[in-house]
C-alpha cells in the first residue's frame, strides 16, 4: 500500500492527528498489530480514536518525536490529557487498549455505544474466535453511551444506528454477534458509531458501509479517516472501480485516508480511480488540516459565507425548508423532513412550520421542546434548546455579528456566536435573543423583548434591552 506522510510544520493549523497504531509501518522505531488507535488534537480537544487490542499504542506514543518547527522536538506523546476516548465499536481489536488507557489517563470520557458494552462478538475468519472487548470498570461520571446520533458536544457529532441504504462491505460475513439463545447471528452493527468534528469525519472500520457513513453525515466532510472494512478478494474488482467511481463523483473535494482493515490490492484498484483523492497511512503518520469557513464558523471566527462548503449546507437548508413551508405537523412526511433538517431532534419535541434556519444541523434540541410558527433561527453559532422549553411563535435566535467597521463590513465576512436556552423556559411571541447569549433554566422572557445579554436562571425578563424584574425562587 501507498504511503502518503504529511508533516507540514511551518503552519496555524486547527487540527491534527496522527496515527498511534495500525496493523502497517513505515518507522522501524514503532510496534504494529492488527487494530486502530488514533489521537486527534483540535483547538479544544484531544480525542483518542480507538484504543487498539493491547498497549502497543501506549508503546508507540512514547517513542514518537513531536513538535513544530523552530520549537524543537521531543519524544513522546502525553495521553494523559486527552479529554475523550471514542470507541468506534465493540471489537477488540479498536478497544481491547482501553483498559490500558484508563491506567493512565485519569479524566477522559469514554463515548462507547451501549450495544458494543454489553454485545459478544466472533469471527470465522479462519476459525470461529471471540473477539470481544475485555472492558475495565467505567465510572458512570466517565462514560457516554450514544444510542442515537447527536452532539456530545458543540463541535463534536457522533453517528449512531447508520441506516444501511447501500451495499454492506463483503468482509462482514465472517463476523458474528451472540444472541439471547446463545446461537450466533450475522453482526448488524448497532453497536458501531462514527465521529464528526470539524470537516473530519472518523470512520472506525466502517463496517457499516463507507457510502452509508457519509450519507448518515448531516455536515459537510472534507477529510475522512480511518480504515474501510474492504478486505482483499473479497469485493469483485468491477465493485470497487464503481465504489471509487462514486466517490469521486459525489464528493468530489473530500480527501480519504484509510489502511487498516483496506486491503493493499483494494487500496490500489480504489487510488487508480480516485488518484489524490485517497492516501494510506500507517504508525506514525501525521496530517495537519488548516481550518475551514465551516469549521470558522462553528469556531466563533470571522468566516466567508459565501465560501463553497457553507453555501451548499445554506442552501441544503433552504431546500428542506420550502418544503417544509407547505406542511403541517400532522403530515405523513412531516418527521422525516425536520429530521432532515434538524439531525437528532428527539421525537418528543415539535418544530411548527413555517420555520427558518440557515443549516439545521447548528440546531440542538433536547426532549419536548415546543417552536411555535414562523421560527427563525440563523444557526451559523450553535443553538442549543433545554428539555421542555416552549417558544412562541415569531420568535429569533440569531448567531451572527457582522464587523463593526464599514470597510470591513462590505465583505463576505461575519462571524458567529452560540446561544443556549435553558430547561423548562418560556420565551413568548416575538422574543429575539442575540448572539452570544445564554438564559437559565426556568426562565420566563415576556413578549417582544430583545435578549442581548445573559440571564440567570429562574427569572422574569422583559423589555427592549431585556432586563430581569422578577426572581422566581
Amino acid at each position: 500500500m501507498e504511503e502518503s506522510l504529511y508533516l507540514c510544520t511551518a503552519i496555524v493549523w486547527q487540527m491534527k492527528w496522527t496515527v498511534l497504531l495500525d496493523n502497517r509501518t513505515c518507522n522501524d522505531q514503532l510496534q504494529t498489530e492488527h487494530g486502530l488507535s488514533i489521537l486527534l488534537e483540535t483547538d479544544k480537544h484531544r480525542i483518542l480514536l480507538d484504543t487498539g487490542a493491547s498497549d502497543v499504542f501506549i508503546r508507540n506514543a512514547e517513542r514518537l518525536r513531536v513538535g513544530d518547527q523552530g520549537a524543537g522536538m521531543k519524544i513522546g506523546i502525553d495521553l494523559s490529557t486527552v479529554d475523550y476516548v471514542f470507541i468506534s465499536h465493540g471489537h477488540s481489536d479498536h478497544a481491547g487498549g482501553l483498559k490500558h488507557f484508563m491506567e493512565i489517563n485519569t479524566q477522559a470520557q469514554v463515548i462507547v455505544s451501549p450495544d458494543a458494552l454489553k454485545g459478544k462478538y466472533y469471527s470465522k475468519s479462519r476459525y470461529l474466535h471471540s473477539i470481544t472487548t475485555e472492558w475495565p470498570e467505567i465510572s458512570q461520571e466517565r462514560l457516554l453511551t450514544v444510542e442515537h446520533s447527536e452532539s456530545i458536544s458543540d463541535d463534536i457529532f457522533i453517528l449512531a444506528h447508520i441506516p444501511q441504504i447501500h451495499p454492506m462491505p463483503e468482509g462482514n460475513q465472517h463476523l458474528f454477534v451472540e444472541n439471547a439463545d446463545s446461537d450466533y447471528v450475522y453482526d448488524d452493527f448497532r453497536h458501531e458509531l462514527a465521529l464528526y468534528t470539524g470537516g473530519l469525519l472518523f470512520t472506525g472500520c466502517a463496517h457499516s458501509g463507507l457510502e452509508n457513513i457519509l450519507a448518515a453525515c448531516p455536515f459537510p466532510v472534507n477529510t475522512v479517516v480511518g480504515g474501510f472494512h474492504l478486505l482483499d478478494d473479497h469485493e469483485a474488482e468491477e465493485e470497487l472501480t464503481a465504489l471509487a467511481q462514486r466517490l469521486k463523483t459525489h464528493y468530489p473535494h473530500t480527501q480519504f485516508y484509510t489502511s487498516h482493515c483496506t486491503g493493499d490490492t483494494t487500496f490500489s484498484t480504489l487510488k487508480a480511480v480516485m488518484g489524490e483523492q485517497l492516501h494510506a497511512f500507517s504508525c506514525g503518520t501525521t496530517n495537519f488540516i488548516n481550518m475551514t469557513d465551516f469549521e470558522k464558523m462553528r469556531s466563533e471566527e470571522f468566516y466567508d459565507f459565501t465560501s463553497e462548503e457553507c453555501l451548499e449546507s445554506y442552501f441544503r437548508a433552504k431546500h428542506i425548508c420550502a418544503k417544509l413551508q407547505t406542511m403541517t405537523v400532522e403530515d405523513d412526511d412531516y418527521r422525516k423532513t425536520i429530521e432532515d433538517l434538524i439531525p437528532g431532534i428527539p421525537e418528543s419535541s415539535t418544530v411548527s412550520p413555517p420555520f427558518h434556519c440557515d443549516h439545521g444541523h447548528g440546531i440542538k434540541l433536547g426532549e419536548n421542546v415546543f417552536i411555535n410558527y414562523n421560527g427563525t433561527m440563523l444557526d451559523g453559532g450553535i443553538i442549543t434548546i433545554g428539555s421542555n422549553t416552549q417558544v412562541g411563535p415569531n420568535c429569533q435566535f440569531l448567531t451572527p455579528n457582522h464587523p463593526i467597521d464599514y470597510v470591513e463590513r462590505r465583505k463576505p465576512i461575519e462571524r458567529c456566536s452560540p446561544i443556549t436556552i435553558g430547561e423548562d423556559c418560556w420565551l413568548g411571541g416575538g422574543v429575539t435573543v442575540c448572539p452570544g447569549v445564554t438564559i437559565g433554566d426556568r426562565c420566563i422572557i415576556g413578549a417582544g423583548s430583545v435578549v442581548t445579554k445573559d440571564i440567570p436562571e429562574d427569572c422574569v425578563a422583559v423589555g427592549n434591552p431585556c432586563r430581569v424584574i422578577k426572581k422566581l425562587i
